[in-house]
């Protein structure tokens, strides 16, 4: 290499033996520490970006053949912006001010976490979504929350409310 492409320094950022001082070793570390957090940060955030915060149950009761569109339809109807619920959102406790009816069911869409942190959605077929919110079959269930905002399977026939959460 020829000395006209060797790439110089300014003289504060090397020491005598070429090494980088102290000093900027420190900079280029908090720097380093700053744009760490900050990826932590948004891929943390990632996650929950879309939750919205629990609104309450709708008056209204379905079954589980309402479809998912007019699910949260229904939501929107009575809490503007909102629309059903996802298990996430009632997990995350995005609204924790808020309590739950005390009484009853009401519909929730069964999101999962899986270990490579993605999702998995009861928006399709199974037994968390009667049959992607299609069925209305007694032997076929979708996932609820009640009062006391305990989860649990819920047949397909019954007539539920809508947990609604914010866009």
């Amino acid at each position: 290499m020829n000395e006209s492409s060797k790439i110089t320094f300014n003289s504060d950022v090397r020491n005598k033996k070429g090494g980088i001082k102290m000093k900027n070793k420190r900079r280029i570390a908090l720097l380093v520490l700053v744009i760490l957090v900050l990826c932590i940060s948004v891929l943390a955030d990632a996650g929950v970006a879309s939750a919205g915060k629990f609104l309450g149950f709708t008056d209204i009761a379905v079954n589980g053949d309402t479809g998912v569109m007019e699910l949260n339809r229904l939501c929107n109807a009575q809490f503007s912006s909102s629309r059903m619920c996802t298990t996430r959102e009632i997990m995350n406790g995005t609204n924790p001010n808020h309590r739950f009816p005390v009484a009853g069911w009401a519909w929730v869409k069964s999101i999962f976490d899986n270990p490579a942190d993605e999702f998995l959605s009861g928006s399709g077929g199974g037994q968390l979504s009667c049959l992607g919110w299609s069925s209305n079959a007694s032997f076929d269930k979708g996932l609820a929350i009640n009062g006391d905002s305990n989860f649990s399977q819920q047949k397909c026939n019954l007539l539920l409310n809508i947990s609604c959460c914010e866009k």
